[in-house]
């Protein structure tokens, strides 16, 4: 999911490890260089090739002895996020422990370590470090990410809290995704309903924003346009056999 993809500040970082590069201070060695590009690169990847890249150049880089203790966490991380994406949760969770131990005040080494620890079924330890992180930075991904969270454990009155606090500071599809969801849970299903028909309008819409507004429809006795969106769904996403599979169980 996009909501946990931490970008900000990464180019000061780059810059910051070029200048030091530039300067001498890592020498020349090809794990220098390799520490320089793992802070480059870009460990959200999906794609096989380049996650291992990600995890190649930052294992590489790691093992220069003058690595600042912030660029070591920001190594450490930076794996740690590629190691998740390739499915290696349990190396997520001790690189980002590692990064987090260098680091305990960097809110976004806390989010990424809840993000691991949520995919690892912690969900109660992801929400812990999520509250550590708000604490220390209160912005809309830390909202966003608790709400999911707290949705996991079926805490929908606080998951709808939290995305609501996410919604004020940026209006995303995934926090009226989430928050519809909520509502819905929550029998509130005619809330719900105008949170889910503005997701489905934004450009990033994705399968599950239809199937929750079809769900909605549906609880709301609102039987042709639930019609309306299966059909919608699927001229949408023509080849997405998943989506033509909950649709047909739903009876659309």
């Amino acid at each position: 999911m996009a909501w946990e993809i931490e970008v900000v500040g990464r180019s000061t970082i780059v810059v910051l490890a070029l200048s030091l590069l530039i300067s001498g201070s890592f020498g020349a060695k090809a794990s220098s260089v390799a520490a320089v590009a793992c802070l480059a690169a870009d460990a959200n990847s999906h794609e096989p090739l380049q996650i291992q890249r990600v995890v190649d150049l930052c294992t590489s880089g790691l093992t220069v002895s003058e690595l600042s203790q912030f660029i070591r966490a920001k190594l450490l991380e930076t794996r740690g996020v590629a190691y998740r994406n390739r499915g290696d949760l349990e190396l997520s969770l001790q690189d980002l422990n590692s990064a987090v131990e260098l680091d305990k005040d960097n809110d976004a080494y806390l989010r990424m370590r809840a993000w691991t620890l949520r995919q690892l079924g912690r969900a109660a330890d992801a929400e812990r470090d999520y509250e550590q992180a708000l604490a220390i930075n209160p912005e809309w991904q830390g909202y966003l990410s608790r709400c999911v969270t707290r949705m996991d454990q079926e805490m929908y009155a606080g998951a709808l809290e939290d995305c609501e606090k996410s919604l004020a500071m940026r209006r995303l599809g995934d926090g009226l995704y989430f928050s519809a969801m909520a509502l819905h849970r929550l029998s509130r299903s005619e809330e719900a309903l105008p949170r889910i028909l503005e997701a489905c309008g934004l450009d990033g819409a994705i399968p599950e924003h239809f199937l929750l507004l079809a769900e909605v429809q549906l609880k709301l006795a609102h039987h042709s346009n639930a019609h309306e969106t299966a059909r919608a769904a699927l001229q949408k996403f023509p080849d997405d056999s998943n989506l033509r599979k909950k649709l047909l169980e739903m009876g659309l």
